[in-house]
């Protein structure tokens, strides 16, 4: 029995979703992680301005965040950029899904219209034979 073509190609597509499916998952994961980051970084700066801010804070305080603090910003803008190309790549990978489920349902209707075609086809054989059936009966009986 030969192998169904159709039936080949559905498999690809399906193989297709399945992999776009675990792209988005771990491109999400990414951009999770970024946006930690970014809170992260975000909260570090605010603690450390919290230090040098207190009334008990002495001058060192003071001059040690405004020395750390282009670093800090630096962490966090570097942080928000990681979380700005996760994003892209995250709506990269989902368009990426829906072009794979596209294509998976065109091949599943393709081959749903093929069955319903050939079916068709059966149905208006078998009608025939009935019919002939009918009119062999009808003239056997004039005789």
């Amino acid at each position: 029995m030969s192998r169904d073509p159709l039936q080949t190609v559905l498999r690809l597509r399906k193989t297709a979703v399945d992999t776009a499916r675990a792209d988005l998952v771990a491109h999400e994961a990414q951009m999770q992680a970024a946006l930690a980051a970014v809170r992260r970084a975000e909260a570090a700066i605010a603690e450390e301005m919290a230090v040098a801010s207190r009334l008990d804070a002495d001058d060192g305080a003071v001059e040690a965040f405004a020395r750390w603090l282009p670093r800090g910003r630096a962490a966090t803008d570097e942080a928000r950029a990681r979380a700005g190309r996760a994003d892209e790549a995250c709506s990269l990978a989902r368009a990426r899904l829906t072009v794979a489920r596209s294509a998976h349902e065109a091949v599943e209707s393709l081959i749903q219209r093929r069955d319903a075609a050939a079916q068709g086809e059966t149905d208006r054989r078998d009608q025939l034979a009935l019919d002939e059936l009918a009119r062999g009966s009808r003239f056997g009986a004039d005789l």
